[in-house]
């Protein structure tokens, strides 16, 4: 029963994480503004995003499983192309996001790799 309630309260933080996605995709500046951020303290704000990203991979590496290792560093090529996509786009320089997804991927499928030739499947 509570390990439902635990399930059905992380589907809904990726419902609300969607709904914020799409509100800055739509108007940046009203995205800003519904989700209480101000562009000067957007560094801090990267700082405490960083420093989650560690959390995570701490996590990641403490429970020992190569199927969340792997989605984990998935989802971080996914947010290193994207902003490799976004500086591209504007003819910014993109090389430091550009290689750190391509790291990323790599852990990504080494750990997929690893998950399927250690007999899981």
């Amino acid at each position: 029963m509570l390990s439902a309630a635990a399930y059905g309260a992380a589907g809904l933080g990726g419902v609300f994480n969607v709904l914020i996605a799409v509100a800055f995709a739509r108007d940046p500046a009203e995205g800003m503004r519904a989700n209480n951020h101000v562009l000067a303290q957007l560094p801090n704000v990267m700082t405490g995003r960083y420093l989650a990203n560690v959390f995570l991979t701490a996590g990641a590496l403490i429970l020992g499983d190569l199927r969340v290792i792997g989605w984990l560093f998935a989802a971080y090529a996914l947010m290193a192309f994207a902003d490799t996509f976004i500086y591209h786009r504007a003819g910014l320089p993109h090389g430091k996001h550009t290689f750190a997804g391509v790291a990323a991927t790599l852990v990504a499928l080494i750990a997929v790799i690893a998950h399927f030739s250690n007999g899981a499947a």
